[in-house]
């Protein structure tokens, strides 16, 4: 025989008016009376018309939720990953993301986060290190290391032989510049076993070591790429691909003096559809935020003045600062000029 729920008495028995009028509802879980309105309580369904109120409340039900994300986190990852992606592709989320690093930038927000909190900017910016080359500079590169890995020596046509691709790209200085000056071929066992071990430390305590490929990084990543390291725009320009819908779009970041990229500023599905007046804009707001960079300095023998790719630039502590604005702001136009031809 089947039971029959009365539900009359299921709602009198879970639900009540106090003094003030006010109806309360008892939580199922922590048997505790709250007040019966959203604040409490979640809906059960909200789309509906004639909205009902879970039987737990809200303190319970967050609990219950975080106790089932921590039961199988890597099924937890994998929605969340599932679900942030199905909210990427949509045009209502790319808008949102725009205007809101739109208002960022303009109100300061962005530079003034990444001014307090440095070490946060220099984690992001190790997570985002591709090795800004062009291909005739790979070119290059491979052709002075003789198409070799440049710790162990292993040939291009052995590398494919073995792993079934072309040789890596290589930080000698993990925490150095992102361009040819700190890039070195090698091998996948090479580039896998290094990571973030500082250069000398890791190589000369591998079985192979060679001194004279050794001195031979040194040279290169000293004197050597200066015949064969090409003039850059001060952004750069990544071509990605959706995971989930497979979707190519372009991203544009912002790099700082090292080539590392900082922020990106625009994303659009096509790369002419790209604003690089963006780029121009930041760089007029960092000159003019910071007077450092458009006098020379009150110093006599701490700095040295040069001459570097059009632009005049002193050193102080190792660090190099642009004086002339407005030669970089030529700069800037010349390669915005070349990219649209």
């Amino acid at each position: 025989m089947s039971k029959t729920i009365n539900t009359h008495a299921l709602y009198a028995l879970n639900h009540r008016t106090n003094d003030e009028g006010i109806v309360e509802r008892r939580c199922t879980n922590c048997q505790e009376w709250k007040a019966e309105t959203v604040d409490n309580f979640y809906y059960v369904n909200k789309k509906v018309i004639n909205k009902r109120f879970t039987p737990e409340c809200k303190e319970c039900a967050k609990k219950r939720s975080l106790r089932d994300r921590h039961k199988d986190i890597e099924l937890t990852r994998r929605r969340d990953r599932e679900t942030y992606y199905r909210r990427s592709i949509t045009e209502e989320w790319k808008l949102y993301n725009r205007l809101k690093g739109s208002r960022q930038r303009e109100s300061g927000y962005q530079k003034g986060w990444r001014q307090r909190n440095p070490d946060k900017v220099k984690i992001y910016a190790s997570l985002h290190r591709y090795h800004d080359i062009t291909s005739t500079e790979e070119r290059s590169l491979l052709k002075v290391f003789e198409y070799k890995c440049a710790y162990c020596g292993m040939t291009e046509k052995e590398h494919k032989i073995k792993f079934e691709q072309k040789l890596h790209n290589d930080h000698v200085d993990t925490e150095g510049y992102n361009d040819l000056r700190n890039d070195v071929p090698a091998c996948k066992s090479c580039n896998c076993s290094k990571w973030e071990h500082p250069f000398e430390e890791w190589y000369k305590s591998q079985k192979f070591y060679n001194e004279e490929r050794y001195n031979k990084i040194i040279w290169w990543t000293t004197e050597g790429y200066k015949d064969y390291i090409e003039d850059k725009p001060p952004y750069r320009i990544i071509k990605k691909q959706n995971d989930r819908n497979k979707k190519f779009h372009h991203e544009l970041w912002l790099v700082d003096e090292m080539r590392n990229m900082v922020e990106c500023i625009d994303i659009k599905d096509k790369k002419k559809d790209l604003d690089l007046n963006l780029v121009l804009q930041f760089i007029r707001e960092e000159l003019v935020m910071s007077k450092m960079y458009l006098s020379e300095p009150n110093f006599e023998d701490d700095y040295d003045i040069l001459t570097q790719e059009d632009c005049k630039v002193y050193v102080i502590a190792e660090h190099v600062k642009y004086i002339d604005a407005m030669n970089i702001i030529e700069r800037y136009n010349s390669f915005e000029g070349e990219s649209k031809q």
